[in-house]
């Protein structure tokens, strides 16, 4: 009888995946089969993930996540910015496979509106610096030629943080192997931004790391602010190195 539940919710999950291509304006660099897939397989994961965690009392979880005021990028260390803001505003696409950046969170939970961050930024194969900053779910702001401002829109928002689960690494596109295990480069994982969470606040959690992620990759420009998209076929490398269990404020939690 499960298994019929999940087969049944996995394909209306696909529905919904379908229905999202027809009414979603599609990018250039998500055209065809290879936008579907990645629509496809985002609500279906979704969906799944629903399913198997909600076999006792389904959670209510606010899709915005836990929200906060202000920049959404607030740099620590060093307290200019350093160069993790903007790192592949001028990457080459087919002729760099540098800067790669590994995110690592020290300090992270489903009720921060922020969570702190080491970036380790690779120049070359054997050259980083270490930075260290806050992520916060705030308004994604974003300034035009023209000096003219405006909000990110939360559903487009919402539809760039689920693209960049799936995200791996393309060996063809960035010139570097996958490493067998998840860490801080300079090589990196396969899955760059899926990471495996469980327990009773899973669903909560995936919701505020996706949102975490979309201003991850905003700052960075891993996601191109000009034209908002993930194009993981040329080259940039951003991805989640792991979470220090000691920073987990769910587990400190009263």
């Amino acid at each position: 009888m499960r298994q019929s539940r999940l087969a049944s919710t996995l394909f209306a999950g696909l529905l919904a995946a379908t229905s999202m291509l027809h009414s979603t304006p599609i990018h250039a660099q998500e055209t065809g089969l290879s936008g579907f897939l990645h629509r496809a397989g985002a609500a279906v994961s979704q969906t799944a993930t629903a399913v198997t965690h909600s076999q006792s009392a389904p959670q209510r979880v606010d899709p915005a996540g836990a929200t906060t005021d202000g920049p959404y990028f607030r740099p620590t260390n060093p307290s200019h910015g350093g160069r993790f803001a903007g790192l592949f505003t001028n990457f080459r696409p087919g002729l760099t496979s540098w800067p790669r950046a590994a995110l690592t969170f020290t300090r992270f939970g489903t009720q921060l509106p922020c969570w702190t961050v080491t970036a380790r930024i690779w120049q070359s194969a054997t050259i980083h610096t270490d930075e260290v900053f806050d992520i916060c779910n705030s308004p994604i702001t974003a300034t035009d030629a023209l000096g003219n401002t405006a909000t990110v829109d939360l559903g487009q928002g919402l539809q760039l943080a689920n693209m960049l689960l799936p995200a791996q690494n393309l060996e063809g596109a960035t010139h570097a192997p996958s490493a067998p295990t998840r860490g801080t480069g300079p090589n990196p994982p396969l899955q760059l931004f899926s990471v495996p969470v469980t327990g009773p606040t899973a669903d909560a959690f995936n919701v505020q790391y996706r949102q975490m992620l979309l201003r991850l990759s905003w700052a960075s420009h891993f996601v191109n602010p000009d034209s908002p998209s993930i194009n993981s076929t040329i080259g940039k490398l951003l991805w989640t190195a792991g979470f220090d269990p000691n920073g987990n404020m769910d587990r400190h939690a009263p």
